[in-house]
């Protein structure tokens, strides 16, 4: 249909086990070979500075760094390449806009996030489904304190999709989040997965948001039945 091309896979054995697969990698490959960015020149510095950051998420398991790391690599690798026309500053700038729109890192040029650079997205997309789940099928070990510690807030999320900013110890107390919480929030705000109440410590989650209108109602709530009569029936006629 047009452009697009299906592929029939059964994976269950791997790469290995189902021929198609391999013919689904060299499309993929072939497709990459016919992007823009692939005849784009870049600086062998912006190569090099990829290619230590991909250690450090592979080698070091490091999901993240600060930007202040990434301006000591990127003089290690010769930036600026050319000193008398940009500033180190400015160069890392436009190599770290160039490696988010390829997707090989995630930066963000805003306030509260140009210092921190991911470099393994997976560790975001962990963090944002300790938020952003379905309840009743994902569960982590940090839910129990959670639920022990801030009962009513962790109700009130999974019930009616407001998150209280108290939940937030919890839900990211791994050594992994504890110290880049106020970042991750502000993703989660800039991706629109949480919108911030104003004048309250609470967070709607819009994917969350009760949509039957029974699950919104409390536990026990009481009935209230309106029953209205006509005075007779020329009030009605008058009408």
């Amino acid at each position: 249909e047009g452009d697009l091309i299906f592929f029939g896979i059964e994976n269950s054995a791997g790469i290995e086990g189902d021929s198609t697969i391999r013919c689904l990698v060299r499309a993929i490959m072939d497709t990459a070979k016919q992007l823009p960015s692939m005849k784009q020149r870049v600086p062998p510095g912006w190569i090099a500075v990829n290619d230590e950051l991909y250690k450090l998420s592979t080698k070091e398991q490091r999901p993240h760094i600060t930007r202040s790391e990434v301006l000591e690599i990127a003089a290690r690798c010769g930036l600026p390449h050319k000193p008398e026309n940009i500033s180190l500053e400015r160069e890392v700038n436009l190599m770290l806009g160039y490696l988010h729109t390829l997707g090989a890192v995630l930066w963000f040029d805003l306030p509260g996030l140009r210092d921190l650079l991911v470099i393994n997205p997976q560790w975001l997309l962990d963090a944002i489904s300790r938020i952003v789940r379905n309840f009743g099928i994902h569960h982590f070990d940090v839910d129990k304190k959670a639920e022990r510690e801030a009962d009513a807030e962790w109700e009130e999320l999974k019930r009616e999709g407001i998150l209280h900013h108290k939940l937030l110890a919890y839900l990211w107390a791994d050594d992994k989040y504890v110290k880049q919480q106020k970042e991750l929030l502000a993703l989660m705000e800039h991706f629109s997965f949480v919108v911030p109440v104003k004048g309250s410590p609470k967070y709607l989650v819009p994917a969350l948001l009760v949509r039957d209108v029974q699950q919104a109602l409390p536990p026990h709530a009481p009935q209230l039945v309106l029953h209205f009569e006509l005075a007779s029936r020329h009030a009605l006629a008058n009408v």
